[in-house]
């Protein structure tokens, strides 16, 4: 593995514990994946968190600004050597905070709209290979494997990054497509920026260069570009041979502004902000444009 990224992983070892402190995030994404449910075997370089609490937005907002703030303090009043950075939005909120320390850095980002979880989050120890390798232990908050691979499958659909994809690979060879996850892709389908059609069947990217450019050095053992790209069809197998005519349904009827909650399967789905957000946004689109969109969704549903 490179020493670029175990430098990273260094940085942010000694940030987790910190953010272990606060029991309204969860740890999702890579990191709670490759140092939580297994055990490293990649290296992960993000920490990414699921803000739990299903306040208002405004609470919501200044309350995640406020969290990025007070992490920021306490690193830099107890580790000098590491130095935050903050990253703005448009409307000077605090997106996202990078830790740097010399040249390298981890991101620490909170997501604004995708809050709380379908299936709750749990204490969990990091994994024994970090402990051995790079001597250092804590126990946090991590989101359920519903929620964390529901997330996981939308990024390894959208980016179609090799670590996203070699991150489903391992799903397939351990757990498996189970139920659970299949709920959690759905949330974090219709809880997605992109149309819910972009995702079902996207455009299938070459993903040669990135392999070798970003993915080489991350894995303890080498993974060939091969198994990657099978990964990819087999996780799209998996999700259209799982998605029932009532689901199928679900998504239309909520691609028509007009959703039939009941079929989703999903209790109170309908309460969470990042469903209302997509809600709005689709009720939004132009008649002119939804019926387009809408029969391109029937279409990659086969439905």
């Amino acid at each position: 593995m490179s020493e670029k990224f175990q430098n990273q992983v260094k940085i942010l070892l000694r940030i987790l514990p910190y953010i272990a402190q606060d029991s309204d995030f969860g740890l999702k994404g890579g990191t709670a994946i490759n140092y939580f449910y297994r055990d490293m075997p990649r290296l992960s370089v993000d920490i990414d968190l699921t803000y739990l609490p299903l306040d208002n937005r405004q609470d919501t907002l200044f309350h995640i600004n406020e969290k990025y703030k007070a992490f920021a303090k306490r690193i830099s009043e107890t580790a000098p050597d590491l130095a935050p950075k903050f990253i703005y939005d448009s409307e000077q909120r605090v997106k996202r905070l990078d830790i740097y320390k010399g040249q390298d850095f981890v991101k620490i980002e909170i997501n604004h709209v995708v809050r709380g979880t379908i299936f709750g989050a749990e204490q969990k120890s990091i994994c024994q290979s970090i402990q051995t390798q790079f001597k250092s232990f804590v126990n946090m908050p991590v989101v359920s494997i519903g929620d964390l691979y529901g997330g996981k499958i939308c990024a390894a659909l959208d980016r179609q990054h090799p670590r996203d994809l070699f991150d489903v690979k391992l799903l397939f060879e351990n757990e498996g497509y189970t139920p659970e996850i299949h709920k959690g892709f759905l949330y974090f389908l219709i809880s997605h920026k992109r149309p819910i059609s972009e995702l079902v069947k996207p455009n299938l990217l070459n993903i040669d260069s990135i392999y070798y450019s970003e993915f080489i050095g991350m894995t303890v053992e080498t993974i060939p570009l091969a198994d990657l790209y099978n990964a990819r069809d087999q996780l799209l197998d998996k999700i259209h041979n799982n998605l029932t005519n009532d689901k199928k349904e679900f998504l239309i009827s909520l691609k028509q502004g007009e959703p039939k909650w009941e079929l989703s399967g999903i209790p109170n789905i309908e309460t969470y902000p990042s469903v209302q957000w997509k809600l709005i946004n689709i009720r939004k689109i132009p008649a002119s444009r939804q019926k387009p969109a809408l029969d391109d969704l029937k279409r990659k549903l086969s439905f």
